[in-house]
């Protein structure tokens, strides 16, 4: 008497993540020497990516050395960037901190929020110094 044996099987369900495509602009900043003078051009390279967190090992560690990495952005080929140091990500200027290769062919940008360009060198004062420092 041959006992069948009924094996359990695990379905196995593929999940579909719908990963929703974002917009940033790679900012090449370069210089044209034009006489005496430099001129600098800056251009705008527009790619799609992904956002992904910050993992808590890579924050700690960027946090131990001063830097505060606040966004990763994925692009999806490792050849769309071409060494940019800045990105425009959201209305926001970012510094790229790190950039490192993935399996899959593309490139992840470790970004933070850049001092330079977000409107505090265009001779507003967003910072906490009010400019009334009369030295008494």
């Amino acid at each position: 008497m041959m006992v069948s044996r009924r094996k359990n099987r695990i379905r196995r369900r593929t999940v579909k993540t719908v990963v929703r495509k974002r917009i940033c602009y790679l900012i090449e900043e370069t210089t044209k020497a034009r006489g005496v003078f430099d001129t600098p051009t800056i251009q705008e390279h527009k790619r799609y990516c992904e956002e992904l967190s910050v993992t808590r090992t890579e924050y700690y560690d960027a946090d131990n050395v001063g830097l505060k990495p606040e966004v990763v952005l994925k692009l999806s080929r490792a050849g769309e960037y071409n060494n940019e140091i800045t990105v425009r990500y959201e209305g926001k200027v970012y510094d790229i901190i790190r950039n490192y290769p993935t399996r899959d062919g593309g490139i992840e940008l470790v970004i933070q929020r850049s001092d330079i360009h977000d409107g505090q060198s265009d001779g507003n004062n967003t910072g906490g110094n009010t400019g009334n420092n009369t030295g008494s």
